[in-house]
């Protein structure tokens, strides 16, 4: 797979109290032809940081 900057496609923004804030260190792992999930690290209110995923559409990864 070829890595293509799309830009900023997600932001950790407060959409929950364990994800505050970051969404850093991001590895996109292909599930199908269709759908990647993007493996990435987020910080809680105390700093705490967990591992969460998103799946993404691979032609617009703008569309979670």
């Amino acid at each position: 797979m070829k890595w293509v900057k799309k830009g900023l496609i997600f932001k950790a923004e407060g959409q929950h109290e364990w994800m505050a804030h970051h969404a850093s260190l991001a590895v996109a792992d292909p599930v199908d032809g269709r759908v990647l999930r993007i493996y990435f690290s987020s910080r809680d209110v105390n700093g705490k940081s967990s591992i969460l995923f998103i799946e993404v559409d691979a032609d617009d990864p703008r569309r979670v």
